[in-house]
């Protein structure tokens, strides 16, 4: 993984952009494959964060990284919902 070209991963840290869900939509659709990294209990390295290609936060608050894949892949799932103009607030 750390072999990786620059824009290859999009990491997911405390420290990252804060965006919408439309905003995460319109990532997801502009770009046809996506790997996220999500750091362990100990973040990651300083070389891990100049390699992303993009850092973002999925909330101002902690979570385990065992939840962070779950939120994560609701986020997936909710921005498929609005590529697709379904309803995703009920």
């Amino acid at each position: 993984m750390l072999n990786s070209v620059k824009g290859d991963f999009i990491l997911l840290h405390r420290e990252g952009k804060l965006i919408d869900s439309l905003e995460f939509s319109n990532l997801i659709k502009a770009k046809s494959t996506h790997q996220f990294v999500i750091g362990g209990v100990y973040g990651v390295s300083e070389e891990v964060l100049k390699k992303a290609s993009l850092i973002l936060s999925l909330s101002p608050l902690t979570f385990t990284h065992e939840l962070t894949r779950l939120i994560l892949l609701e986020q997936i799932y909710r921005a498929f919902t609005i590529i697709h103009g379904k309803n995703y607030h009920y």
